[in-house]
């Protein structure tokens, strides 16, 4: 081939690269909080009792806001959260685990909250980002002989499992509408989870992916459940619309699993949903009627003064069938 043909190639593969690059950083924005002003539920801490410690960790360089919730508990859950949300946002989630007698530890991945980052990079972030809470833990003096329990959502719940690669020794896992593999979803799903980037070959997804998560790549849930010999729970809405009950869900490869101590809960009827799965009966409804009636403010101040009168608990209820099985299985 000709040099100059030869150079023309290089720089058409370099400017694909660099556009998946680019819809990459798109797509994996930095997430930042809410107005709680104008934003219901039980996801602030202010609307708690909820006493908790800031407890900052690097990963990878980056410095993350984890937070330390003691209850006097050798048992220690830490609580991942999902794409598109933060820490707080699992506020409902860590509540319920500290009434039944376990302390928690959350954090905010790169790019989220409190944690430095001008993006949140992509789908094997949160396993990277548990990792480094997870070794954080292990060597901090007040933490570092509590029995580990992982609770993890959507994001989370991929990495709660994943992270059973590396640490096996991990008490008890429970993954709620978690995808398989990192790698392989955002082209797997296509123009839903990635628009632009779907038009451009598998090939330059793969070589980015590989560029900034390197060895984390390779670790699936899947393999994770199968490298240990920990309690797990894997649940799923069976009408998840985000990731698909039969096909990139974790509870897809069933038949796969040689971990003896697998369970499940299939969520259905009112709680089928990607999130819905999470909350009780009683607080869907109420959701729905929340959100129905917000749509009656326009002007901000309005909207402030309704959000004020909102039950944040009932809003934000954990679903009792999952938890009661999760907390069973911890037990």
């Amino acid at each position: 081939m000709p040099i100059k043909d030869t150079l023309v190639n290089s720089a058409k593969e370099i400017s694909k690269y660099l556009a998946v690059k680019t819809i990459f950083e798109k797509i994996f924005s930095r997430y930042d909080r809410p107005n709680y002003d104008i934003t219901p539920g039980l996801i602030n801490i202010e609307r708690t009792n909820l006493k908790r410690i800031d407890l900052d960790f690097l990963a990878n360089g980056y410095k993350l806001r984890g937070y330390y919730y003691p209850n006097s508990s050798n048992k220690l859950v830490i609580v991942c959260h999902g794409l598109r949300s933060g820490a707080d946002d699992y506020i409902p989630f860590i509540n319920y685990f500290i009434n039944h007698g376990y302390e928690c530890f959350s954090f905010n991945y790169k790019g989220t909250y409190e944690s430095e980052g001008d993006k949140t990079f992509g789908l094997s972030e949160s396993l990277i980002d548990l990792e480094a809470a997870i070794k954080y833990i292990k060597s901090n003096n007040n933490l570092k002989n509590k029995d580990i329990y992982l609770f993890g959502h959507s994001w989370g719940g991929f990495a709660v499992c994943s992270i059973l690669n590396i640490y096996p020794d991990i008490k008890g896992v429970a993954s709620v509408s978690g995808f398989n593999d990192a790698a392989s979803l955002i082209v797997d799903k296509g123009v839903f989870y990635a628009g632009e980037v779907a038009a451009l070959p598998k090939k330059y997804i793969d070589e980015y992916q590989k560029d900034i998560f390197g060895k984390y790549l390779k670790y699936t849930a899947l393999n994770g459940i199968n490298n240990t010999k920990a309690k797990i729970l894997i649940a799923h809405g069976d009408f998840d619309l985000i990731i698909d009950f039969n096909n990139q869900s974790i509870i897809s490869n069933v038949k796969k699993f040689i971990n003896p101590n697998v369970k499940y809960y299939i969520g259905s009827s009112y709680n089928k949903g990607h999130d819905t799965i999470l909350y009780s009966k009683e607080a869907i409804e109420y959701k729905k009627l929340v959100k129905k009636e917000m749509k009656k403010y326009f002007d901000s101040n309005e909207l402030k003064e309704y959000i004020k009168t909102i039950d944040h608990y009932k809003y934000s209820e954990p679903n009792p069938d999952l938890f009661k099985m999760i907390i069973e299985l911890f037990n």
